[in-house]
C-alpha cells in the first residue's frame, strides 16, 4: 500500500502580482476562513496541482496563463519515503518523482488528449492505481478522478450524493461495484470483469459461427460444388497447367523481346556517335585543316599524321563491329517476335477450346464458378474450425473463472467489516440508521433518507467509515483525507459540538487529513466561543496539533491569493525549472 502525504503549496499568479504558500502538517490541516473565502479553492488547488482537471472551473479567479502550481510531498512505500513534486502551468504538468529524471507533459487540459493519457498511465505507475472500468462494451482504465473518490468531500454534490464529489461515472457499467470491489481488494475487481470479457468474445464468436451456419444453408449450390468439382477437376486442372505454362513462356519472350529491343537501341546511339566522330575527323587532317578551337593549323609531324591514321582505322573498325551487333540482334528479335507470335496463336486456340471445352455438358466457364465457390467452402469450413476452437478455449476459460458466488461470499465479508465501522460512527454523531439492508449494505447503499444535518452527518459517517475500511484493508493507495465543509451554514451548535467531538476522535487515527471551516468574526457572540473560534477548536478539540491555514485573514472574501511580500523565490524557482525541463 502506498500513501501520499503532502508536504507544501505554492500558488504564484505573475499577472495579478499575487501568491500564496503554506506547509501542511502530517496530521490533521485546519483550513479556515470566511465564506468564499477561499478555503474550497484551495483543496481544489490541490487536486489540480496533481493533473486533476475535474472541477477547473472553480479556480478562474486564480488560474489565469501565468499561475504555477507547485505541490510537494512524500510517497510512502513499504516504508520507503520518496520525494515528489507536481508543478502545473495551465496545461503543461511536470513530476519529479525521487531521484528519476523530471517528466514533463504538455497538452493536458483535456482528457481525452494523447498527451494526458501519458500522464495517466504515470500517474497509474506511481501510485499502482489500476481500477478497470466497463465503457460500453470494452474495459479502459478508469479517470483519474477516481483516485480520489474515497478521500475527498467536495463542499457541493460530496454531502448530497455517494461517490460523487469528484468526476463523473453515469457511464460506466456497474461502476458501484468494480470501483467498491476495487479499493475493498476482492481480486481487483478483476475476475468479474474478465469473465464479462470472454463472454462478450465468445457471444461474438458464437454469432459468427450462426452466420456461416446460415450462409451455407442459404446457399445450396455450396455442396452441389463439392460433387460436380471432383468429375470436372482431373481435366480441368490439366488443362490450367498447360495454359498457365504456355502463358508463363509467352511472358518470358516478350520481356527478352524488351530485353533486345533496349540493347538495339543502344547500339544505333552508339553507331550514330561514331558517325559523327568520323565527319569531325575528316575536317581536322594535319597541315591541310585549322585547329577547330584557336584556327590554326594543324601540326604535321610524321607522329600526328600517324595520329590521325590511328583514330580513322579505329573508328572504322568500331563502326564495323557495330553494324554486325545490330545486325545479329535485330536477327534476334525476328526470331522473338515469331516466337511470341506463335505462343500468341496458340493461347487463342487454348481460348477457343475452352469456349467449347465440356465434360457432361458443363462448360469451364461454369465450372471456374463452381469452383470458386468450392474455395468459398472450404474457406468457410476452415474459419469454422477455427472459431469453433477459440470459443471452446473461452468455454475452458470461464469455466476455470468459476461463477460469481465466491465473489459474493467475499463482498459479504467485506460489508459486515463496513457495517461495523459505520455503526460506530452513526452513533457517534446520533444518527440512526434505518432497518432497511439498501441503507447499511455497502455494496447496496446509494443515498440517504435523510435532509439537512441528518443528512450532512451520515454521509460524514459513511465517507469516513469507508476511509477507515480502505485504510484498514490495505488494498490499495491511500491519499490524504480531504472533507471541504464539514459545518452547514444553518447546523445548530448542538450538532456542531457532536460533529467537533466525532472529528476530534476520528481524526487523530486518520493518516495526513484536511478539512475546513467557516469562520464568523463578523459575529460577536461567536468570536470567543470554542464551537467557532479557530485556535480554541483546535486546542479544545485536537489538543493543539492540528496544522491552522488561514485565508485572506479571517476577513477577506476571495483572497486565496494575496499581496504580502513574497519570500519563496527559491521554490517558484524550483517550480519553473521543473516546468522548463532544467533538473537540478
Amino acid at each position: 500500500m502506498i500513501k501520499l502525504q503532502l508536504t507544501s503549496l505554492l500558488i504564484y499568479s505573475a499577472m495579478q502580482d499575487k501568491h500564496f504558500y503554506t506547509e501542511f502538517g502530517s496530521g490533521l490541516n485546519i483550513i479556515h476562513g470566511k465564506n468564499t473565502s477561499g478555503k474550497s479553492t484551495l483543496i481544489q488547488s490541490i487536486i489540480y496541482a496533481m493533473g486533476i482537471n475535474y472541477g477547473r472551473d472553480y479556480l478562474k479567479e486564480i488560474n489565469d496563463s501565468s499561475t504555477i502550481f507547485l505541490l510537494e510531498g512524500l510517497t510512502i512505500d513499504d516504508d520507503i519515503s520518496t520525494s515528489i513534486s507536481f508543478a502545473r502551468n495551465g496545461d503543461t504538468i511536470a513530476v519529479k518523482f525521487g531521484e528519476n529524471k523530471t517528466e514533463r507533459f504538455h497538452g493536458i487540459n483535456g482528457n481525452s488528449s494523447y498527451e494526458y493519457g501519458r500522464y495517466k498511465k504515470f500517474f497509474n505507475k506511481i501510485f499502482h492505481f489500476d481500477l478497470l472500468l466497463q465503457n460500453k462494451t470494452e474495459l479502459v482504465s478508469a479517470p483519474l478522478e477516481a483516485a480520489f473518490l474515497p478521500f475527498y468531500i467536495s463542499q457541493d454534490v460530496g454531502w448530497v450524493y455517494i461517490r460523487e464529489s469528484i468526476g463523473d461515472y453515469r457511464f460506466y457499467k456497474d461502476f458501484k461495484n468494480d470501483y467498491l470491489d476495487y479499493y475493498c481488494g476482492i481480486e481487483k475487481g478483476t475476475v468479474r470483469l474478465n469473465k464479462y470479457k470472454l463472454q462478450s468474445e465468445k457471444q461474438q464468436i458464437d454469432s459468427e459461427l450462426k452466420q456461416i451456419e446460415r450462409y451455407k444453408d442459404n446457399r445450396p449450390e455450396i455442396k452441389l460444388s463439392i460433387e460436380v468439382n471432383k468429375r470436372f477437376m482431373a481435366e480441368a486442372l490439366e488443362f490450367i497447367e498447360m495454359y498457365k505454362n504456355t502463358n508463363a513462356l509467352l511472358s518470358e519472350k516478350e520481356d527478352e523481346y524488351n530485353r533486345l529491343c533496349s540493347k538495339q537501341l543502344l547500339l544505333e546511339n552508339r553507331q550514330k556517335v561514331l558517325f559523327q566522330t568520323r565527319k569531325n575527323l575528316k575536317k581536322q587532317r594535319p597541315s591541310i585543316d585549322n585547329c577547330p578551337t584557336c584556327n590554326q593549323i594543324l601540326p604535321g609531324s610524321i607522329r600526328h599524321f600517324y595520329n590521325y591514321a590511328q583514330d580513322v582505322n579505329d573508328i572504322e573498325k568500331e563502326n564495323s563491329s557495330v553494324k554486325e551487333a545490330i545486325k545479329k540482334t535485330q536477327s534476334l528479335m525476328n526470331s522473338s517476335i515469331s516466337n511470341i507470335a506463335l505462343l500468341r496463336d496458340k493461347i487463342k486456340i487454348y481460348n477457343s477450346y475452352l469456349e467449347k471445352f465440356k465434360i457432361e455438358g458443363m462448360t469451364f466457364d461454369s465450372w471456374l464458378n463452381i469452383h470458386s465457390i468450392q474455395r468459398l467452402a472450404e474457406r468457410l469450413s476452415s474459419e469454422k474450425q477455427t472459431l469453433e476452437i477459440k470459443s471452446q478455449n473461452l468455454m475452458k476459460e470461464l469455466s476455470d473463472l468459476g461463477d460469481e458466488d465466491h465473489i459474493e461470499i467475499e463482498r459479504r465479508k467485506i460489508e459486515k467489516v463496513f457495517h461495523h465501522i459505520f455503526s460506530q460512527k452513526v452513533s457517534a454523531l446520533q444518527i440512526k440508521v434505518p432497518k432497511e439492508d439498501k441503507y447499511s449494505d455497502l455494496y447496496s447503499i446509494n443515498s440517504f433518507p435523510y435532509t439537512g444535518v441528518e443528512l450532512h452527518k451520515i454521509i460524514m459517517s459513511y465517507n469516513i467509515s469507508f476511509y477507515k475500511l480502505v485504510v484498514q484493508l490495505g488494498q490499495t493507495h491511500v491519499f490524504p483525507f480531504m472533507i471541504d465543509a464539514i459545518f452547514k451554514e444553518d447546523i445548530d451548535e448542538e450538532s456542531r459540538l457532536t460533529i467537533l467531538q466525532f472529528l476530534s476522535n476520528e481524526m487523530r487515527y486518520c493518516n495526513q487529513s484536511f478539512i475546513s471551516i467557516a469562520e464568523y468574526n463578523d459575529d460577536d457572540s461567536k468570536l470567543d466561543n470554542e464551537l467557532y473560534n479557530i485556535k480554541k477548536i483546535n486546542k479544545t478539540f485536537f489538543n493543539d496539533k492540528a496544522k491552522c491555514i488561514c485565508i485572506g485573514e479571517s476577513k477577506k472574501e476571495r483572497s486565496l491569493l494575496s499581496n504580502v511580500p513574497f519570500t519563496k523565490e527559491s521554490v517558484l524557482d524550483y517550480a519553473s525549472s521543473l516546468l522548463m525541463g532544467i533538473d537540478q
